[in-house]
């Protein structure tokens, strides 16, 4: 780790994310993250995201890892909450206030 997924049609890189490890300081014993996620404003909406997202937790799954986290800027969970993702604390992280959440794996 990081491992990068990146979501490409006819050579043109629609979007992407991150399995990354111990994103947040704060957090030292939360190790995987999912981190990164961004897709190309012309190419929302076509759940590119949740594939790609799909992506990292299977990889992070083959690697036997048990729990994910990520943090997000929407404080509502957005798209993760509808991925089922679970909201653990609402923090401010280096100047931001984020939402933290998880999701447990099937390993």
């Amino acid at each position: 780790m990081p491992l990068l997924v990146i979501a490409v049609d006819s050579g043109e890189i629609l979007g992407a994310a991150q399995l990354k490890y111990c994103e947040m300081t704060i957090y030292p014993e939360k190790e995987h993250w999912l981190g990164g996620v961004y897709v190309s404003k012309s190419h929302r909406g076509k759940k590119i995201a949740e594939a790609i997202i799909d992506r990292i937790i299977s990889l992070a799954e083959q690697l036997g890892v048990s729990k994910l986290y990520l943090q997000t800027e929407h404080l509502n969970g957005g798209l993760y909450s509808c991925l089922g993702w679970n909201p653990i604390e609402k923090v401010t992280y280096c100047g931001l206030e984020v939402l933290v959440m998880e999701r447990e794996l099937t390993v």
